[in-house]
């Protein structure tokens, strides 16, 4: 009887490769493409671009100015790395004055500098924009604008 458990539970290679394929197409699917492919198997270098202040709040301010801000990104990886696109989640509310356009050699700094269109504001607003990057894991962050918009007449 004993033996006949042991063929029950003996595979051939045909079993393994193909549930171990089966298995890999599952992760694909299931959306782990990108832990995998954040493994850097190639050992390429990779870029690393980071902001150290992501959010910043412009704290109150009038309803006729249009306060700005430029954030300052660090390439900490051992690669290039480009911005590619500057995406304001409100483009009414939020104007790309200038970013880094050519590529941020490793060590180096680059830049995203951005205006609130305060007009049509009113009140606590918060505002984002998403950087896309030529990194694929992260491909891209958001940077985010914080202000309590007051009218004119109260500000002194």
């Amino acid at each position: 009887m004993s033996k006949k458990c042991v063929e029950l539970v003996t595979f051939d290679g045909n079993f393994l490769f193909a549930f171990l394929l089966y298995f890999g197409l599952c992760l694909l699917v299931l959306g782990f493409a990108p832990v995998i492919s954040s493994l850097n198997l190639n050992h390429q270098p990779r870029a690393s671009l980071v902001c150290e202040s992501p959010e910043y709040d412009f704290g109150e301010v009038s309803g006729t100015d249009f306060p700005s801000h430029k954030f300052v990104l660090s390439n900490r990886g051992k690669a290039p790395i480009s911005i590619l696109k500057v995406m304001p989640g409100c483009g009414s509310c939020i104007f790309v004055v200038d970013y880094t356009r050519s590529p941020i050699s490793p060590r180096d700094k680059g830049f995203v500098a951005l205006q609130l269109l305060t007009g049509s504001l009113e009140g606590t607003v918060s505002k984002e924009v998403l950087v896309t990057t030529d990194d694929p894991v992260p491909p891209a962050f958001l940077l985010t604008l914080n202000a309590k918009i007051l009218p004119s007449n109260d500000i002194e």
